[in-house]
């Protein structure tokens, strides 16, 4: 399997690792949450294996194409109004979520507005260059700072403040119905593979699935998973963990490095996945500009044999993020997170009836 399809999931599953779905999967720590674990890795597993094995039959071609070659004009912008409008909500909940992290932990005195509009400035130059490019820049965010999360997360579960007797603790729940949140929350962590629609045109070969790939995605995604869900609780205790906000910044922060240039490992955790988070949301964002070029005709945004689609989009996506920003609270951020993800299933299935209607189509 082509590496840039390890990093479209890697770097979704990272993004998520200090954003909502470890709150999520601990508000069920007594609800089932290991069972939906389990559960949402093959939930996960499958969308990853279907979605590439749609794609590899269409090699060099993305969703945008394939609608507007095999299906009506009118299902064609349906379907790509759809999937835009989910791309940056994806989006917009990890710009949001970081602001607020922002804010609470390293600028505190700084207005919220002004964050928002210095990671804009950052996210919208990225959104505005090539397809392409956007891969190489995420082999280099991958290469540049994985080493580095491993060593956090490696050095946060071998601390001596972690303590196993917590993890056994909430071991014991193993037995229990599998939770609907905790469910959609753990397939969240696999979405990164739906990406495909925007980046499988760079993709000129057909995509075998074999053994190895999936055995690797499962392995990191049983790790990702296992790291998000009980360091913290190693950390913090399994009672009233369900408690906290951002449950990986605060285990973060009960870390030294005794002989480190900074001590503190909550500034080195918040800076590198700042980075990931910034990579996620211009993946997201890039992904929602181009199915809205390719539901809505440029001719209608020309002027002066310019195409100005790209800029007014990001004039658009920047607006709703300053409106939302402006009324959400960070309860209703989670609510609204939570609400996102419960609708996964409804996106799946979506999802796999477009890819149903195109094939039909493509083989008459």
């Amino acid at each position: 399997m082509n590496r840039f399809l390890y990093y479209l999931i890697i770097i979704n599953m990272i993004a998520n690792i200090v954003a909502s779905v470890p709150r999520i999967l601990l508000a069920e720590s007594t609800n089932g949450a290991i069972t939906s674990m389990i559960l949402g890795t093959f939930a996960g597993l499958f969308i990853t294996i279907v979605t590439i094995k749609f794609y590899a039959a269409y090699p060099k071609t993305d969703l945008m194409e394939l609608l507007n070659t095999h299906t009506r004009k009118w299902f064609s912008i349906l379907a790509l109004l759809y999937f835009a409008i989910n791309w940056y909500i994806a989006g917009l909940i990890t710009l949001i979520t970081f602001t607020f992290i922002l804010i609470r932990f390293l600028t505190p005195e700084m207005p919220l507005v002004v964050i928002l509009f210095s990671l804009l400035v950052v996210i919208l130059g990225g959104i505005l260059i090539k397809t392409k490019s956007i891969l190489f820049m995420f082999e280099v965010v991958i290469v540049l700072f994985c080493p580095l999360i491993i060593f956090l997360l490696v050095k946060t579960g071998f601390n001596n403040v972690f303590v196993i007797d917590y993890v056994r603790i909430a071991m014991m729940h193993i037995n229990e119905m599998p939770s609907y949140s905790a469910l959609t929350a753990t397939s969240y962590l696999y979405i990164g593979i739906v990406n495909l629609a925007v980046f499988n045109k760079f993709f000129s070969h057909k995509k075998k699935i074999t053994f190895l790939p999936i055995f690797i995605l499962t392995i990191v995604g049983v790790v990702v998973l296992g790291l998000t869900y009980f360091a913290p609780i190693g950390v913090g205790g399994f009672d009233e963990i369900e408690r906290l906000i951002y449950p990986w910044i605060s285990t973060s922060d009960s870390i030294r490095m005794k002989f480190g240039l900074v001590e503190r490992l909550l500034f080195i955790f918040l800076l590198v996945f700042l980075a990931i988070a910034i990579m996620s949301i211009i993946i997201h964002w890039h992904g929602a500009s181009k199915l809205l070029q390719g539901a809505f005709s440029r001719k209608w945004f020309n002027w002066k044999g310019h195409d100005l689609s790209p800029f007014l989009y990001i004039i658009l996506f920047s607006l709703i993020a300053l409106i939302a920003m402006i009324n959400l609270t960070e309860h209703q951020l989670f609510k609204l997170t939570q609400f996102f993800f419960n609708l996964l299933p409804s996106f799946f299935g979506i999802s796999m009836f477009v890819f149903f209607t195109i094939n039909r189509r493509a083989k008459r």
